[in-house]
């Protein structure tokens, strides 16, 4: 990928934490911006935090759920005729030791964590075969191992050591 300027970057989980911050990267690389989460506030204030004239549009969406999903995936081909970039970045953990854990924290669990990043991946490429435009060329997961543009990467980590680590080492 040369560019991404232009590039539609879909980002899940985009209310909060690294969802918000790739949205701001994003933006500033000139892409428009889809974002997707449960938290509708969240969402608005990441909104609020892109760079003025950001293409930009916001999904209420639960990642675990395949239809909330696909209907990102039918609003982002509508809107943009591509997804050039998708984050599946929407992640959540139970607080406490895992043995602790209830059946429903892990079924909350795994429902965003695994069945959020199937959904995401089916839900894009499947719209991909629907519409007939450019697919993904990245797959990119913040919460696993960054795969795809360097560049992305080394933003991120530039960001993160602002933003939060205050300088420090990140890698």
């Amino acid at each position: 990928m040369k560019s991404l300027k232009g590039r539609v970057a879909v980002i899940t989980g985009g209310g909060s934490g690294f969802g918000r911050e790739l949205a701001i990267l994003c933006a500033r690389e000139e892409m428009p911006v889809v974002l997707a989460d449960v938290d509708v506030s969240g969402m608005e204030e990441t909104l609020s935090l892109l760079a003025p004239g950001t293409t930009s549009i916001s999904q209420r969406c639960d990642v675990s759920r395949a239809s909330d999903v696909d209907e990102l995936a039918d609003i982002t081909y509508r809107t943009f005729g591509e997804c050039g970039v998708l984050f599946n970045n929407a992640g959540v953990g139970a607080a406490g030791p895992a043995w602790m854990a209830t059946l429903d924290d892990w079924t909350w669990t795994i429902g965003v964590n695994l069945m959020g990043v199937v959904h995401g991946i089916r839900g894009l490429y499947s719209a991909h075969d629907r519409t007939g435009p450019r697919m993904p060329r990245r797959q990119h997961s913040v919460s696993g191992r960054p795969c795809g543009s360097g560049r992305f990467v080394s933003l991120l980590r530039e960001q993160i050591r602002r933003r939060w680590l205050h300088g420090m080492s990140v890698s």
